[in-house]
């Protein structure tokens, strides 16, 4: 065996004579060099941007070998395989290897949020006699979302209050977890949402309405997806998906106040896609058949960020007895949570009421008129139209009819 000790950038070369007893000698050229260890990182931080809670968020870096010697690296993870647990971060090959001079080797990251926040992950490459280098990988887990021009339905156990007064202190802390450019379901962004607020909206001593909502939502999926005692698996994105657990979003409530029987009445809503991605949702509206609601609205794919699509809810309370009506209509977000629009109309009918029946104008002496005064009463929540008009004794006179409204007696 033979050996050589050179230092950078030395490029030693010896003869070596072998005698052979009783035989020729052999001369062997020695020559070698000393190299330096070099390597480098295609990139030492990884930004996911927004990403689905609850799939896997893949990226790559890549380990150059710019020397001439082969490199030996190893990625000192403590976590093995392809799949990781949510909240944990994956690094493959996780076994040790040698990379080759001048060659590369990509080693694959992948991450699980498993809940809708923001999370800041660090891992570490050995290489070589090196310390360890240290990537860091940022991100955010988000869920598809929409929002009505409506008023939320109040829970009975007051939970949806308990998460607004905690989103009212997150909000103070830190940013929101949705998309500012379509809270107030107005405004349209040019390309993709960015995940930063007003400066304004940010400093402002109570958040608006809309945040506040938009913070409860993400606060009410995390603790669904905390809450899970067996999470869904977590899937990479492929044509066939299965069928997960959703969380349940408070719901939406349309009143229609008192409607006259026989009238149709209808108003137009929007809604915004207020999360990071196209949205697809879905309404059942089978579950109203025959409830006198109709929306205007089954379903819709691919809704950009921002965009806003209007639609009519329509109620007709043709044969429908009074008193009050109310439905439910499920909407069903792909890929998302649920929520449900509540609607309700009170039938009917108007009424009026006179203060007498009957007037008496005793004796009345020719030439002079007399008056009574007589009071008419709506007390229901409609408008009541009426009209006087002569008995059949009384058309043979002149006489003119008399058409007039009175507004309800609030």
């Amino acid at each position: 065996s033979s050996g050589i000790n050179a230092e950078w950038p030395i490029r030693p070369g010896v003869e070596a004579v072998c005698q052979v007893e009783g035989g020729p000698k052999y001369k062997i050229q020695l020559r070698g060099q000393a190299a330096l260890v070099q390597y480098s990182f295609d990139k030492h931080f990884i930004n996911f941007g927004e990403v689905h809670y609850d799939q896997i968020a893949v990226a790559e870096i890549e380990l150059f070998n710019e020397g001439r010697i082969p490199l030996d690296y190893s990625t000192m993870s403590t976590c093995d395989g392809s799949k990781p647990q949510p909240g944990e971060l994956t690094v493959t090959p996780v076994e040790m290897g040698q990379i080759p001079p001048f060659s590369s080797r990509k080693l694959v990251i992948r991450y699980y949020p498993g809940v809708p926040a923001k999370f800041d992950k660090l891992f570490k490459v050995q290489v070589a006699h090196f310390e360890p280098d240290v990537i860091q990988v940022v991100g955010e887990g988000v869920f598809p979302r929409i929002k009505l021009d409506l008023p939320r339905y109040g829970d009975q156990d007051g939970m949806y209050a308990g998460f607004l007064t905690e989103a009212h202190e997150a909000l103070n802390i830190e940013e929101p977890n949705c998309a500012p450019l379509a809270l107030s379901g107005r405004s349209k962004p040019s390309g993709k949402a960015s995940s930063k607020y007003s400066e304004s909206g940010l400093n402002a001593s109570f958040p608006s309405e809309d945040l506040l909502e938009c913070e409860a939502e993400r606060l009410m999926v995390k603790r669904f997806a905390e809450n899970l005692i067996v999470g869904p698996q977590p899937v990479e994105p492929v044509r066939g998906k299965k069928k997960k657990p959703k969380a349940h979003l408070a719901d939406y409530f349309l009143d229609f106040g008192h409607v006259v029987a026989g009238n149709t009445c209808s108003q137009t809503l929007n809604v915004t896609n207020n999360g990071f991605f196209p949205v697809s949702f879905s309404v059942d509206r089978s579950v109203i058949v025959g409830s006198g609601f109709f929306l205007g609205l089954d379903r819709v794919r691919q809704l950009p960020p921002g965009e806003t699509l209007s639609f009519n809810v329509t109620f007709d309370p043709k044969s429908i007895d009074q008193g009050v009506h109310s439905a439910i209509v499920p909407f069903n977000i792909i890929g998302g949570p649920i929520f449900s629009l509540r609607m309700q109309a009170h039938v009917t009918m108007p009424d009026l009421f006179v203060s007498s029946d009957t007037l008496d104008f005793g004796d009345v002496k020719c030439g002079e008129c007399c008056i009574i005064t007589i009071q008419l009463f709506n007390n229901n929540q409609v408008p009541c139209s009426w009209n006087s008009r002569p008995s059949s004794a009384a058309k043979k006179e002149k006489s003119t009819d008399c058409d007039s409204a009175l507004i309800p007696l609030l």
